[in-house]
C-alpha cells in the first residue's frame, strides 16, 4: 500500500515540475509544437494516474483506506486539480498561438477593414445560485458558450460548470469527481432539478396577477405594468406554452389594474377600431400612445409651472418640534402639566385669564368664541376646557369667555380636586372609534389567516391573543413580563409567552412585518362597542379602508404598539367634515379614528366602555425578583396553585386509592365539563401508520431494534402493559397512543427508551392531553435543592426503579392508554 502511495506522490510531482518547467520556458520556444507536445506528455501520466487511482480503490479494503492518509489528506482530487490547471493554461496558450496565426494568414482583409473592427465586451456566465427565475437565462448562456463550444472538452465543461454555482445547485454536484463521464451526469442532474415548468409558469402567472392597481393617471405606473405583462408573456412563450390565443383574457386582467379614467380612454379606443375581439397588440398600442401622451402632458406642466420663491416646510403626520408650557416652561402642553393641575379651580381660570389662553383648547392667538378645536368638556359638554369646569369665578371680565356653571358640587373643605380623564353618564350617547385593520398573519404550516389588529401608537410592546395563537399554531417562547396601565402602577396582568408573527398588508402585498408579540388571554374588549354609520362623508367611498367592517363590533385578535405604528403610516390624512374624525393612510390601508356623535349610534341602550390605550412592560422589580431568588428557600411556606393546579389536586385525594400489594391507583384528571364521549375520534389508523413508519426506521438498525422489543417485552413481564382481548358489544371511548423509540447511547443501563405520545392529535384534532388537567410540579426547585444542600452536613439520594411505572391507572381509564 505505501509503494502505491509513493507512486500516486510521484504522478502529482511529475505533473507539477512539468507545469513549473513550461512557466520557465522562453517565449521563442513555445510554439503550437511544443505545447501539443506537452499536453501529450500531460495526458499520458494522467492516465497512469488514473489507473493506480483504480487499482488502489478496488486492492484495498474501505475501511483501511479511511485510515490511511492518502484518503484523509484527499492525494487523487488534489493531483486532478493539479492536472485540470496546467492543462486550462496549456490550451490556453495554444488557443492564443492559433488565433494570432489565422490572423497572420488574412493581411489583407484586416488592413482594409481597419475601421470596422470593434472589441466586444467580455462575455461572463452569471453564477447560478439555485433559483428557478434565473435557470433559463443560465442555462442558455452557459450552453451557448461552454456546452456548444467543440473547442472543450468534457472535463473543462464539468470545471466551468462547477466553478459557475453556487448554493444548493453547488451542494447538487459537489461530490461528483471531475472526469470526462460526469459531465453529462451533473449536466442531467440541474436539468432534471431546475427545469421545472410547472414551477416556473405558476411564479410567472403570480407576477401577473399581482401587479398593483393605478388609482390614478400616471405614465409610470402605465409603462410599468405594460412591460411587466409583455415580459410575463415572453416568458411563458419561452416555457412552450401557447398564449397566441390567450388575448381576451390578458386584456381582462390587465385592463382591471388600470385607473378609471384610462379604462374610459380604452373602451372608447375599442369601439372606434369597430372588430368584435380586440388582440393584445392593440391593447399594447393603446397603452403605449397612452403612456406617451401623459408623459408629455406632464413635461407641458412642469415647463411652465412657475417656481415659488419660498423655504421648502416638509410636512409631517408626528410633529417633532419643541412645545414650551406657558406655565412651567417645561416642555409639554399646559394641560399635561402636573404644576398647572394641582392648582386650585381659582387659580387655573385666573392662569388661563393672565396668559390670555383659549378657554377652550388651551390654545394661544385665539379665543374661545374662534377657536375651532371640536373638543368640549367633558363633564358638561360645553365650550371649555374640562380643567376649567366648576365655579364661575369672580374675578372674570366680561371680555373673556364666560365659565359655565358646574353640574358637579365640590368639597369645599379639601384643597385637592381630583381631575377626572374618563366620565361617563348614561344620558352621553357617543363612543370613540379606535384604528382598526385586517392583516394576513402567516401560520406555522404557511398558510394565511386573517386577523383583525388594533393600531395603539400608546403601547410599548405588541399583543396577541390566546386564541390567535392556536389559530396560527404559532411556537411560543416562555417569557414572563409584567404589564403595566393607566396610573402606572404595578397591575395584575401578565403574558408568559412570546410569539413572532409574520403579517402582510391585504392591500399591498409586498409590504411584510414580523412583530414579536407577547401572548395574553384577551387583547381587550369588543370595538367598537356599539354599531354606528358615518353620514356625510364622501370621502369614505373613495379610499380603500384597512377594516371595511370598522363600524361593526367586533373582537381585537392583535394589537400593533408604537414600534409597528411608525413603520406602516404614510403620508396621508383626510379629516370628517365635522373635524371629528380622521382617516389616515397606512401600508395596511386606510384607518379611521375619531369621536362618534350620539345621533349615529344604533343601540342607544348599549352601556358605556372606556379602552385605555397605554400599555407599559414593567421591569421595575428586576432586582427585587434578583434578590428573591438568591434568598434562601422557605419551607414552610406553601405553594400558590393555579385554579387548574387545584382542581387536580382535589380530583387526585378523591378518587385516590391503594390495590393489595400497596400501589397507587389513579384516575387520570379530565378537564371538568369534558364530555369524553366520541371527542377524540379515530385514533386506531393514525397509531398504526406511526408503527409501519417506526418498523421502517427501525430495520436499518438492528441492534437498536431488538432493544426496543425488549423494552416492551419488559412491559409485559413486569405487568406494566396487558394484552387486549376485544369483546364483541365493549362499549367507551378508546385512545390509541403511538409510539416511538429515544436513543440515549450515554446512559450505562436504559440506552433505549420507549415513549408513548398522548400529545398527538386525533382525527378530530383533539389529544389525550388536551383533555386532562396539569397538576402542579412535585419535586421542589432545583435552586432549593441546592441551597438545602449547602444547609445541612449529610445528604441522602436514593433512585426509585422505573418510578412513573409504579402508580397504577384505574381499570375504568385504562382504555385511554392503549398501544398497537
Amino acid at each position: 500500500m505505501e509503494a502505491d502511495f509513493r507512486l500516486m506522490d510521484d504522478f502529482i510531482n511529475q505533473i507539477e515540475r512539468g507545469r513549473n518547467n513550461f512557466k520557465k520556458s522562453p517565449k521563442d520556444r513555445i510554439t503550437e509544437t511544443y505545447i501539443s507536445a506537452r499536453l501529450k506528455s500531460l495526458e499520458g501520466t494522467m492516465l497512469k494516474f488514473n489507473q493506480k487511482h483504480e487499482e488502489i480503490i478496488c486492492a484495498y479494503k474501505k475501511e483501511k483506506l479511511d485510515e490511511s492518509y492518502y484518503v484523509k489528506n484527499d492525494i487523487f482530487n488534489t493531483g486532478y486539480e493539479i492536472y485540470l490547471t496546467y492543462k486550462s493554461e496549456l490550451k490556453t496558450v495554444l488557443n492564443s498561438i492559433e488565433k494570432s496565426s489565422s490572423i497572420s494568414r488574412e493581411p489583407s482583409k484586416s488592413h482594409g477593414n481597419k475601421d470596422s473592427i470593434v472589441r466586444l465586451p467580455k462575455i461572463s456566465i452569471p453564477v447560478f445560485g439555485g433559483s428557478y427565475a434565473e435557470w433559463t437565462s443560465f442555462k442558455d448562456l452557459f450552453t451557448s458558450l461552454v456546452h456548444n463550444n467543440a473547442a472543450l472538452d468534457d472535463v473543462q465543461r464539468l470545471h466551468y460548470l462547477k466553478t459557475q454555482v453556487k448554493g444548493e445547485a453547488e451542494q447538487l454536484i459537489k461530490h461528483i469527481p471531475v472526469t470526462r463521464d460526469n459531465y453529462q451526469k451533473c449536466w442531467e442532474l440541474l436539468k432534471n432539478r431546475y427545469s421545472n415548468k410547472r414551477f416556473m409558469s405558476n411564479c410567472i402567472l403570480k407576477r401577473l396577477f399581482a401587479q398593483r392597481t393605478m388609482s390614478f393617471e400616471s405614465p409610470n405606473a402605465l409603462k410599468d405594468l405594460l412591460d411587466t405583462t409583455t415580459d410575463c408573456i415572453h416568458e411563458l412563450s419561452n416555457l412552450g406554452i401557447q398564449v397566441e390565443s390567450w388575448d381576451v383574457i390578458i386584456i381582462y386582467i390587465v385592463s382591471m389594474k388600470l385607473d378609471d379614467e384610462t379604462r374610459k380612454q380604452w373602451e372608447l379606443y375599442v369601439n372606434s377600431l369597430s372588430v368584435e375581439l380586440p388582440k393584445f397588440n392593440n391593447f399594447k398600442q393603446f397603452l403605449e400612445e397612452r403612456f406617451r401622451a401623459l408623459e408629455f402632458v406632464e413635461s407641458s406642466k412642469n415647463k411652465f409651472k412657475p417656481v415659488k420663491q419660498t423655504t421648502y416646510q416638509p410636512k409631517s403626520l408626528h410633529v417633532a418640534s419643541k412645545t414650551i408650557c406657558p406655565h412651567c416652561a417645561e416642555n409639554h402642553k399646559l394641560f399635561s402639566c402636573s404644576k398647572f393641575a394641582k392648582q386650585d379651580l381659582d387659580s387655573r381660570q385666573s392662569i388661563v385669564k393672565t396668559l390670555g389662553l383659549c378657554y377652550n383648547c388651551l390654545g394661544t392667538n385665539h379665543t374661545g368664541k374662534l377657536c375651532r378645536v371640536p373638543i368640549t368638556c367633558r363633564i358638561c359638554r360645553r365650550k371649555h376646557h374640562t380643567l376649567l369646569h366648576g365655579r364661575a369665578s369672580s374675578k372674570t371680565d366680561d371680555s373673556e369667555e364666560p365659565k359655565p356653571e358646574s353640574s358637579l358640587k365640590t368639597n369645599e373643605a379639601t384643597n385637592n380636586n381630583n381631575i377626572v380623564s374618563h366620565f361617563v353618564t348614561d344620558r352621553i350617547q357617543s363612543q370613540t372609534l379606535l384604528a382598526t385593520a385586517l392583516i394576513k398573519a402567516e401560520s406555522n404550516n404557511g398558510s394565511s389567516q386573517i386577523l383583525r389588529a388594533l393600531l395603539d401608537q400608546g403601547s410599548q410592546a405588541s399583543f396577541i391573543s390566546e386564541a390567535a395563537v392556536q389559530y396560527l399554531c404559532l411556537n411560543k417562547t416562555a417569557s414572563k413580563t409584567y404589564i403595566s396601565g393607566l396610573g402606572g402602577g404595578q397591575s395584575d396582568l401578565t403574558s408568559k409567552y412570546v410569539v413572532m408573527v409574520n403579517m402582510q398588508s391585504l392591500h399591498d402585498p409586498t409590504f411584510t412585518l414580523q412583530v414579536k408579540a407577547h401572548v395574553l388571554r384577551k387583547v381587550t374588549s369588543v370595538l367598537p362597542e356599539k354599531k354606528f354609520h358615518l353620514p356625510n362623508w364622501e370621502d369614505i367611498g373613495r379610499i380603500r379602508l384597512a377594516d371595511p367592517q370598522y363600524n361593526s363590533p367586533n373582537r381585537i385578535d392583535i394589537l400593533l404598539g408604537a414600534e409597528v405604528y411608525c413603520k406602516i403610516l404614510k403620508n396621508g390624512v383626510l379629516k370628517h367634515p365635522t373635524g371629528s374624525m380622521i382617516a389616515q393612510d397606512t401600508y395596511l390601508g386606510w384607518v379611521l379614528s375619531g369621536l362618534v356623535n350620539e345621533g349615529n349610534i344604533s343601540d342607544p341602550k348599549c352601556h358605556n366602555v372606556i379602552v385605555n390605550m397605554h400599555i407599559q412592560l414593567d421591569d421595575h422589580d428586576l432586582f427585587k425578583r434578583f434578590w428573591e431568588i438568591e434568598s434562601e428557600p422557605n419551607l414552610e411556606r406553601g405553594k400558590v396553585l393555579t385554579p387548574e393546579e387545584q382542581e387536580c389536586e382535589n380530583h387526585f385525594a378523591a378518587t385516590k386509592s391503594r390495590d393489595e400489594n400497596g400501589r397507587y391507583v389513579v384516575e387520570l384528571p379530565f378537564r371538568p365539563k369534558t364530555n369524553v364521549e366520541n371527542i377524540y375520534g379515530d385514533t386506531r389508523t393514525i397509531a398504526v401508520k406511526r408503527l409501519f413508519s417506526l418498523e421502517k426506521r427501525l430495520s436499518k438498525n438492528l441492534e437498536v431494534k431488538k432493544d426496543y422489543a425488549e423494552v416492551l417485552k419488559e412491559y409485559i413481564t413486569l405487568g406494566h402493559m396487558e394484552e387486549i382481548i376485544e369483546k364483541v358489544e365493549e362499549t367507551g371511548e378508546k385512545v390509541w397512543l403511538p409510539h416511538h423509540a429515544v436513543l440515549r447511547p450515554d446512559k450505562s443501563t436504559t440506552k433505549t427508551r420507549v415513549v408513548f405520545n398522548a400529545s398527538d392529535r386525533s382525527a378530530n384534532g383533539v389529544s389525550l392531553n388536551d383533555t386532562l388537567m396539569v397538576g402542579p410540579t412535585l419535586q421542589p426547585e432545583l435552586r432549593h435543592i441546592i441551597m438545602r444542600w449547602r444547609m445541612h452536613p449529610i445528604c441522602l439520594t436514593a433512585d426509585i426503579i422505573k418510578m412513573y411505572r409504579q402508580v397504577k391507572i384505574a381499570r375504568k381509564h385504562v382504555d385511554y392508554q392503549r398501544i398497537v
